[in-house]
């Protein structure tokens, strides 16, 4: 049996529900408690279903560079609370994801020890960026990358 996600009706249902959780829209006020219940019913009772979708948006959302602008944390999150190693273990890849994606747009990384002297010159220019009163776009991004990642690695602490 091959890994890849087959397309069918029901997984269409899936991946669907998947791209609503990881909108970050996914709330009782914006879908209504009952059809919000109704999707975490689902998930709760075929989590590998929805792990498998969710693996294949997060492919599509990665190689498509919109790691900053999907909430893809929203889905691990919920997964947790029923299947705690296997979100682990996507949080674990989705985090290398997040990382190399900051790398690429300049954000130092946490685990690479002391500054040298070129990423302490990164780390003063980025400082100085932050100082600007108007926020770029690339300033966002960075934000976003860095608060998905911090919710990655509270996932992977439980």
């Amino acid at each position: 049996m091959s890994s890849e996600y087959q397309e069918t009706p029901r997984s269409t249902v899936v991946q669907n529900e998947v791209r609503l959780i990881v909108s970050g829209n996914f709330t009782p006020d914006a879908l209504g408690p009952d059809r919000y219940r109704a999707i975490l019913a689902k998930v709760a009772a075929a989590p590998q279903e929805y792990l498998q979708a969710f693996r294949a948006q997060m492919r599509e959302v990665a190689a498509g560079g919109r790691l900053s602008t999907s909430h893809l944390p929203s889905f691990l999150t919920i997964l947790a609370t029923i299947e705690p190693d296997a979100a682990k273990a996507a949080a674990r890849e989705l985090l290398d994801e997040y990382e190399k994606a900051g790398r690429d747009i300049g954000v130092p990384d946490p685990s690479a020890g002391p500054p040298t002297a070129d990423s302490a010159q990164r780390m003063q220019r980025m400082e100085r960026m932050e100082r600007k009163a108007h926020e770029t776009e690339r300033d966002k991004q960075i934000d976003r990358l860095q608060d998905r990642a911090a919710t990655l690695r509270r996932i992977l602490e439980r």
